[in-house]
């Protein structure tokens, strides 16, 4: 299902381009997409092309990223759970828009949008829906909405097998300091406006989890009829290292 599947060290092609835009070196990305693809249009590639091209364009952008030291965000902008660095960046919806935060993204995204949010009957998305994490269209102030369901093949339903009772996931389970974090998300998606992040977990969401990094689309719909969800798209970017401390792999995603 995802031919760019992270391993450790290994940016996804989102990642390794915003790191090519941050170093002013996206002439590699056309440089590579020209020579695999007779085109430099990096937005028109399938995910398997993207994963592709990240393969073939990643030394080149990682040695111009290492010689302008860019692969470490500043230390005033991490924020730190013991001497683990996390983030949770908003990044422009124009990433979902333009298909660089996979074509999974990109169709959500476009259905809402050309719906207003009204949810349609779809097979794509019947398909894509094993994926979901849906949750009220309400919260007080700090806190995520309750969850009403996990996909069987959520990120949630993978990273926290044990917290699924009575077929529904627990928020319980979820650390006080991510929530924290993650919560504005929601709160923007309830207000009915998209919402598309990066996010280092760190240590965040406990010991047997890993530390991962993760991109989250989170987007309002509702029925003809008035019934509103709220729907989590997450996809895994990167996996780290245990070992792995303030290095290469926790990348500055700063614009």
């Amino acid at each position: 299902m995802y031919p760019d599947r992270p391993t450790p060290n290994k940016p996804s092609f989102l990642q390794l381009f915003h790191i090519a835009a941050k170093c002013d070196c996206l002439y590699l990305l056309d440089f590579y997409c020209q020579l695999l693809f007779s085109h430099n249009r990096t937005s028109h590639l399938s995910e398997e092309q993207q994963a592709l091209l990240a393969k073939a364009a990643h030394d080149d952008i990682i040695a111009v990223a290492a010689e302008q030291n860019r692969l470490l965000p500043p230390r005033d902008q991490l924020l730190l759970c013991g001497n683990e660095p996390y983030f949770i960046k908003p990044m422009p919806i124009e990433a979902v828009e333009s298909g660089l935060a996979g074509d999974e993204e990109k169709f959500l995204f476009n259905l809402w949008h050309e719906n207003k949010g009204v949810i349609q009957n779809d097979d794509r998305l019947t398909k894509l829906s094993s994926k979901f994490i849906l949750t009220l269209p309400e919260a007080d102030a700090g806190k995520v909405p309750e969850l009403t369901f996990a996909g069987r093949d959520s990120t949630f339903r993978r990273m926290f097998p044990a917290a699924i009772s009575n077929n529904r996931p627990v928020v319980d389970v979820l650390p006080e300091k991510y929530v924290a974090a993650a919560t504005d998300a929601y709160h923007m998606a309830i207000a009915g406006e998209p919402s598309f992040d990066i996010q280092r977990t760190g240590p965040l969401l406990g010991p047997k989890v890993p530390n991962i990094t993760q991109q989250r689309l989170v987007l309002k719909f509702k029925s003809s009829s008035g019934f509103e969800r709220v729907f989590s798209l997450i996809r895994v970017l990167q996996i780290h290292e245990a070992s792995d401390r303030v290095k290469s792999t926790a990348l500055n995603l700063e614009n």
